[in-house]
């Protein structure tokens, strides 16, 4: 009975061996079944990373948004009754703004101590390492409210934490309200504010910019349908 929480690429696009650790194979072929968020991704994620035909007929079972709380208590009656499962995200380490931490926290309530997490790429980490913000503090907050009255009011009590706390503010959101979110940043936050927004980390268009919201202002940048993290910091370094 064990659960392999195991990490994934970013896009189909990248070559597992330059993010995944080496083993990762060996742990798929001890596998009595994969949980994914769709067929399709699970799928994928097998054929990438085995020749063996096992990537072909191995059971993949679905935990996504969609999945009731009777669907988590079946996966893990699977691990209990003495499955070898593993857990893969559509991208990168599964559990981080991800079902997967509802399964793992319903196992460990259980008593299950065989929960394996093997290392590797995590967008968030990623962002807060490459952006220079302190990382001695900070605060993964999800994506922001979409009422933007309420948006507003979240953005400034962030910034009062940070200042507070001299912590870092870390969130995503859906690449296509990035502009969006951006203009409410700018609209909202003081001048002096360090923002940096990292975008398509780890591909070969990375880019990670940052500045204060009033260098910022100077020249907007576009962060419209790429995939980007939002990271600022109120306090003094």
């Amino acid at each position: 009975m064990t659960l392999y929480v195991l990490p994934n690429v970013f896009s189909d696009e990248q070559e597992p061996h330059l993010l995944l650790p080496e083993g990762l194979s060996t742990i798929l072929l001890s596998l009595t079944g994969l949980i994914a968020e769709s067929e399709r991704t699970g799928r994928r994620y097998l054929i990438k990373l085995l020749k063996d035909p096992l990537a072909r007929t191995l059971p993949i079972y679905l935990l996504n948004e969609h999945s009731s709380s009777q669907d988590r208590k079946n996966l893990a009656e699977k691990v209990l009754s003495g499955e070898v499962l593993g857990l893969i995200s559509d991208a990168g380490t599964p559990c981080i703004a991800d079902p997967g931490s509802e399964l793992v926290h319903l196992l460990r309530k259980r008593g299950e101590k065989k929960i394996i997490v093997i290392p590797g790429p995590c967008s968030i980490l990623l962002a807060l390492i490459s952006s220079g913000l302190p990382g001695q503090s900070f605060s993964f907050h999800g994506y922001l409210p979409k009422e933007k009255e309420e948006r507003y009011r979240k953005i400034r009590l962030l910034e009062y934490q940070s200042e507070k706390e001299n912590s870092t503010q870390i969130f995503i959101e859906t690449p296509y309200r990035n502009e969006a979110l951006l203009q409410d940043l700018l609209a909202t936050l003081k001048s002096t504010t360090e923002l940096a927004l990292v975008s398509s980390i780890t591909f070969p268009d990375e880019n990670v910019r940052l500045h204060t919201v009033e260098q910022w202002k100077k020249s907007t940048p576009t962060v419209e349908k790429t995939p980007t993290i939002f990271l600022f910091h109120g306090g003094s370094k």
